[in-house]
């Protein structure tokens, strides 16, 4: 029975669950929205600021839902792997102020959605190859006021969406080939403010969309109109068909430009593209403060022939005696002996395009400071051990377009801080695998163009464990060797071109992430299995596509993934195993 007042069983549980319900859409959305003790949320627009709270790491406790996030004026010093693991949403960050001097690998990986991203103002020095990985919708990333003095190749790669790139009050001084390669739709560009005494012939490489470049207030005093003239080549080679946004303006202003005849490439580039000119010169004294613009090509003289010779013999003649070189790089004259005594106290040496032949040990002393070393195009045949001895501070060197044919075990002694070697373009027949033993930070090696024959033997390479990208296109590589020695921190691996039928055991190589085989008389049998599973991209035919191989049968230049397992043992007598 059932006294008065009374409920039953089932009546009773169906109130308390009604309860219990209402209670929970009461609590539910204001936990939900519930915002650090020191921070200021605004839960309409899912907006947070957390500004000068001494903030030693991004909270913990932010809401997931969070797309615009300010965390200005703290101290984290440093951004770690996964940093924001916890707030996937974000389309805006901002990290002004924060003394961050080191961005580690994956540090935004999760932050797909992030369209803008704030670094102002911090101790930044180097933008390594993954700092930016994951941001592949960021539009505009801001790096104003730091301190950044190197810019590894592939930084930007994941930026394919960035329309502008601020780099202003940094300290660079040179900008190496492809420094900004990946950025497929920038726009702006600015490199205000810096050091900048030179540029690569490629600096701007891939920049097809750029309409403004700023420069200004750098040290550029001759303008190297072979970087634009590069960058007309690769505009050409992108897409014959639209063409790309040709660039409006370029900014110069506040460098010490010297306008004489060296300035009319320039110049006529810029009539030709309809490009804006901003700066004035700086040299000679009658063309002091005279716009570029207004500047015509028939004021651009050199003195004569005479004068220039004799000039050059002289200080020629005092460079022997005294060793002495610029600040902004050294650039000696065609022919000469690279046994000089340098005084070099800046970081770009420039021999590039001489005639040395033979480089004997010890050549360049004094030159310790040196960050860039260009001996491309020299007609080098032979190196001696220790030839770079003394180089302590030598990151890039370009010994590209030489007639080398092997390196000895030697032949880098003394400059372990080498991190980009370019042997492209010789005649090298094996594989220089006891040439890098002594160094230890390569993270780089291009191989392109020489007359390599088969892979190196596994346990060659395990004295350059950071070897993170290996460039062997367009070789003679037939045989299947081991690549063991290469280890697990390779990410990048060029193999185009070469006359490879089957794939090398990639099995050792468990960090690979991009992979080109195009232009292989590959099999398309059941030997590529393991490159379908677990290739994540592959470099065919000038474009990134998922593990794609070039193949000599109906599945020519066909993506792996697009070609069933069924299929690649269809024309062989290997067993499908699913």
């Amino acid at each position: 029975s059932q006294g008065p007042g009374m409920c039953s069983f089932a009546d009773c549980l169906s109130r308390w669950l009604v309860a219990v319900l209402m209670l929970l859409v009461i609590l539910l959305p204001a936990q939900a929205g519930k915002c650090p003790r020191f921070c200021i949320c605004d839960n309409s627009k899912l907006t947070m600021a957390c500004i000068g709270k001494n903030l030693t790491q991004v909270p913990p406790t932010i809401d997931e839902i969070t797309v615009k996030l300010d965390l200005s004026q703290n101290d984290i010093q440093v951004l770690p792997t996964h940093a924001f693991l916890h707030i996937p949403h974000l389309t805006h960050l901002t990290l002004q102020r924060c003394n961050i001097r080191a961005v580690r690998e994956g540090a935004f990986r999760t932050l797909g959605r992030l369209v803008s991203l704030n670094l102002a103002n911090n101790n930044i020095e180097i933008l390594y190859q993954e700092s930016f990985d994951g941001l592949s919708s960021l539009k505009q990333l801001t790096l104003d006021h730091n301190r950044v003095e190197e810019i590894q190749p592939g930084a930007f790669t994941q930026l394919g969406f960035l329309n502008m790139l601020s780099l202003t009050h940094n300290q660079l001084v040179y900008i190496p080939n492809m420094a900004f390669q990946g950025l497929h739709n920038i726009k702006w560009l600015r490199l205000s403010r810096n050091s900048l005494n030179n540029l690569a012939m490629e600096a701007f490489a891939g920049l097809f969309t750029l309409t403004r470049l700023s420069l200004d207030h750098n040290e550029l005093q001759f303008f190297p109109t072979q970087t634009m003239t590069r960058w007309e080549t690769y505009i050409f080679c992108a897409d014959p068909l639209s063409g790309p946004m040709e660039l409006a303006r370029l900014n110069l202003t506040g460098n010490p430009i010297h306008c004489n005849c060296y300035l009319r490439p320039l110049k006529e580039w810029a009539k030709k593209g309809k490009v804006k000119l901003m700066g004035v010169c700086a040299g000679p004294p009658h063309l002091s403060d005279e716009p570029l613009e207004a500047v015509g090509p028939m004021e651009l003289r050199c003195r004569s022939r005479e004068d220039m010779i004799k000039e050059e013999f002289e200080e020629q003649e005092e460079s022997r005696e005294h060793g002495i070189c610029g600040a902004e790089g050294c650039h000696p004259y065609k022919n000469c002996s690279p046994i000089l005594v340098w005084k070099c106290e800046g970081s770009l040496l420039d021999l590039r395009s001489n005639h040395f032949h033979y480089i004997p040990s010890n050549s360049f002393p004094g030159t310790d400071q040196v960050v860039s070393l260009h001996l491309e195009h020299c007609k080098v045949r032979e190196i001696e051990d220790g030839a770079f001895r003394g180089m302590k501070g030598l990151v890039y060197l370009y010994l590209s377009d030489n007639d080398l044919t092997s390196l000895g075990s030697e032949t880098f002694t003394g400059a372990p801080e080498l991190t980009y070697l370019h042997l492209e373009g010789n005649q090298l027949a094996m594989f220089p695998g006891a040439a890098l033993a002594p160094l230890p930070s390569l993270l780089v090696l291009h191989l392109e163009r020489n007359t390599i024959g088969k892979l190196e033997r596994a346990g060659q390479l395990s004295s350059v464990p950071k070897l993170r990208g290996l460039y062997l296109t367009n070789n003679t590589i037939m045989s299947r060797d081991s690549l063991a020695g290469l280890g697990s921190g390779l990410t990048t691996l060029s193999l185009g071109g070469n006359q490879l039928e089957e794939l090398p055991d990639l099995s050792p190589l468990t960090g690979l992430e991009v992979i080109n085989l195009a232009h292989n008389p590959l099999l398309c049998d059941c030997t590529l299995l393991p490159l379908r599973r677990s290739v994540v991209h592959c470099f065919v035919n000038d474009q990134f596509v998922d593990a794609a191989v070039q193949g000599s049968h109906a599945h020519s230049t066909m993506c792996v993934h697009r070609v069933s397992a069924r299929e690649l043992v269809k024309k062989s007598q290997c067993r499908y195993s699913g």
